[in-house]
């Protein structure tokens, strides 16, 4: 019986390593950078599990042209990488859909945190995701979604501010998602608001008691 509950626990560990790694798509030269920095700031150092930078060049007539476009981006995160002494593994897919292509290189890379960034062509949330690649992403994932739109450099940061809505702590997700919090506050070194109601907000202190981070609920 001690022998088996070794193994289940090995087994178990090697889950939860699993679970670290970090895919993220690239696109946008504009914010290849804060993007880079918040899959930085979310990775386990201890772990040293890798960060899959991902170039999606969709199949068509000029895809010689695209692919050095996507090398390029991609080469700019490794760089970034090398300086910040992080695992960067850069991949490259040709597909005919880029929802398509993250779920597929989620699947064979075994990933299950994706970061993703803010269409600077959707000021609404509604307009974001309505027939975006990110809603098409979401119907056929099981990873943990980040959609990002940092407008400045993440270590400028003191507080993070994060809305709670009703009945969150009853999901499935809930402890990694609160486990990323935890880590990403604790990189930046910033102090975590919480806004939400009264119910809620007493599970998440429930849940922070291990938690070293500051915190204040609102």
């Amino acid at each position: 019986k001690d022998i088996l509950n070794k193994i289940k626990r090995t087994h178990k560990s090697k889950k939860e390593k699993l679970s670290e790694r970090i895919l993220l798509p690239i696109y946008n030269p504009h914010n290849i950078s804060n993007l880079t920095d918040l899959a930085f700031y979310l990775s386990d150092e201890s772990e040293n599990e890798p960060i899959y930078p991902l170039g999606i060049v969709i199949d068509g007539n000029d895809i010689e042209k695209e692919l050095e476009k996507s090398e390029e981006l991609l080469t700019k995160v490794l760089l970034k990488g090398v300086v910040s002494n992080k695992n960067i593994i850069p991949l490259t897919k040709i597909d005919s859909n880029v929802s398509e292509a993250i779920n597929k290189t989620c699947k064979e890379y075994r990933t299950s945190k994706v970061i993703l960034g803010w269409s600077e062509k959707s000021n609404k949330i509604k307009n974001f995701f309505s027939g975006s690649v990110v809603e098409q992403y979401i119907k056929n994932s099981k990873e943990m979604i980040f959609v990002a739109n940092i407008l400045e450099k993440l270590d400028l940061s003191r507080d993070l501010i994060l809305i709670v809505p009703p009945f969150i702590t009853m999901q499935k997700g809930f402890p990694e998602a609160m486990n990323s919090i935890i880590k990403l506050c604790n990189s930046l070194n910033d102090k975590l608001i919480v806004l939400s109601d009264d119910k809620t907000i007493d599970d998440i202190k429930d849940y922070m008691k291990s938690s070293k981070i500051d915190v204040n609920y609102l």
